[in-house]
């Protein structure tokens, strides 16, 4: 996965997002979501400030143009963390399937309650790695993550450990 563009793109509702996926490919997608319940009892994950449907997303309604632009290749590298992303109530019904299954090589998510406050420097320190690897040549993903768990539980966020990546480890950062 070749990270090095220093584009970014800020999407604050799910139109914008699909519109910057579309516009830009990017292979790397940041989501600081929160994860809830509709009224019917439905996830979603809503983002931006606001109650207008465009912030909310439903888990069933995730689908390629949330994840793959038209020259995104190989799959981006999706950091979902928010809470709970990745501790779905029914096993093979998930945020990470749903991004997977949509052509995400990798998922990263959170398989707990987090607060933005912890949260956030856990994602500027993936962000940081990602670029240390790109900075160091190839490094396998799994050795990246592996690097940032420890440094991060040293620093005093042990919500770190709540973590995960879903795709193959393997994948070389570059």
């Amino acid at each position: 996965l070749h990270v090095a563009s220093s584009k970014t793109n800020t999407a604050s509702d799910w139109n914008l997002w699909r519109s910057s996926v579309d516009s830009h490919s990017p292979l790397l997608m940041v989501v600081l979501p929160h994860n809830q319940l509709t009224p019917n009892k439905l996830p979603e994950l809503s983002i931006g400030k606001g109650t207008l449907a465009a912030h909310r997303l439903l888990l069933t309604s995730i689908k390629e143009w949330a994840v793959r632009g038209p020259d995104t290749m190989p799959g981006a590298i999706v950091m979902l963390l928010g809470c709970e992303t990745g501790a779905p109530k029914t096993s093979y019904l998930g945020y990470v399937n749903q991004f997977r299954r949509n052509g995400a090589s990798i998922v990263l998510s959170t398989g707990a309650t987090v607060l933005g406050r912890h949260i956030s420097p856990i994602c500027v320190r993936l962000i940081q790695g990602l670029k240390a690897a790109v900075a160091q040549g190839p490094a396998p993903l799994g050795e990246v993550m592996l690097r940032l768990r420890r440094e991060a539980l040293a620093d005093g966020f042990p919500i770190v450990l709540a973590l995960s990546a879903s795709g193959d480890a393997d994948w070389l950062v570059e």
